[in-house]
């Protein structure tokens, strides 16, 4: 019977190497410790700690990520506002742009509405007693209204047990989406157009596209190139001097010169200080409506700058 005993403690540490046991030993303590160890009598304890943790987790989720993609769009719509704050009164050519922030649509502008349901708007001024208690962020209105909604969220980003190398990228690329609050949105520019009887029109930018030259295609896109640059220097701290600078390489390389030319004057109403990078025969367009003009040229590995006299 012994030796029945150790072929099968020697069998089980060929397995196991990382077992120091021994195969021959007169008692069988080690094996008897390991599997006292190994058998876990608080099983449904452990159980009922790890769907409570998970529920809790579940709760945070909702507080959280809810939150947090709801305050994320609610600062996208400041950040419009002061966009169009900016630029307003100012023309770009004989047209005036605005920003456009709404609703995305499909699937995707359904979970929107569960985001910015006012359901959600608590005023801490009007609860009573403990706060802590009270505070209950997600009312029984809004779980009625969405609940199936914030599950399918949970589905989206969690994965099923098992799951294979697909299934993990796909639940991945599925958190990466519905994480960013700008799935949720529509954005959109619209040209404000002022008919002969004086009436705004509003011509969206998508709807225009393919209809437009070349050169008016890019108009919409650095009035929001050189409007974003005037937000984010205007949030600097209130200094005497700002530095102001945007760099463009190959710029207006799609527009003719007098929309180049508007480009630049959009730019000085912004307040901003342009270095534009064009090669040579961009250059006869730009050089009356710029302040200097320097030309580099490589040679031999070597790079030198000479200025231009722009002359009268």
């Amino acid at each position: 019977q012994k030796s029945v005993l150790v072929e099968v403690r020697t069998d089980y540490l060929k397995n196991h190497p990382q077992r120091d046991f021994s195969a021959s030993a007169g008692d069988n303590g080690d094996y008897e410790k390991l599997l006292a160890k190994l058998q876990c009598g608080e099983l449904e304890a452990y159980k009922k700690k790890a769907n409570a943790q998970a529920k809790s987790a579940v709760e945070h989720f909702k507080e959280d990520f809810i939150y947090k993609i709801r305050s994320a769009i609610r600062e996208a719509y400041v950040r419009r506002d002061e966009l169009n704050r900016i630029i307003r009164n100012l023309d770009f050519g004989k047209d005036r742009y605005q920003f456009r922030i709404g609703r995305s649509k499909g699937r995707d502008g359904e979970f929107y509405d569960m985001f910015m349901d006012e359901d959600l708007d608590i005023d801490p001024s009007t609860l009573s007693v403990s706060v802590d208690h009270q505070m209950n962020l997600f009312s029984m209105s809004h779980e009625n209204k969405y609940g199936h909604m914030i599950s399918e969220l949970l589905d989206l980003f969690i994965p099923p047990e098992n799951a294979t190398a697909a299934e993990l990228e796909e639940a991945r690329k599925n958190m990466e989406k519905y994480a960013d609050y700008r799935t949720y949105l529509k954005f959109s520019m619209y040209e404000q157009a002022v008919d002969a009887e004086g009436n705004v029109k509003k011509n969206y930018v998508d709807d225009m596209a393919g209809r437009d030259s070349g050169g008016e295609g890019q108009n919409p896109k650095y009035v929001a190139l050189l409007a974003g640059f005037a937000m984010l220097y205007n949030q600097q701290s209130n200094r005497e001097s700002k530095i102001r600078l945007v760099m463009l390489d190959e710029a207006f390389s799609k527009m003719d010169k007098e929309r180049s030319e508007v480009c630049l004057h959009y730019a000085r109403q912004l307040g901003l200080q342009l270095v534009v990078c064009v090669p040579d025969e961009r250059l006869q367009s730009l050089i009356r409506n710029v302040d200097c003009v320097y030309a580099f040229r490589r040679a031999d590995n070597r790079i030198s700058m000479i200025h231009i006299d722009k002359g009268q």
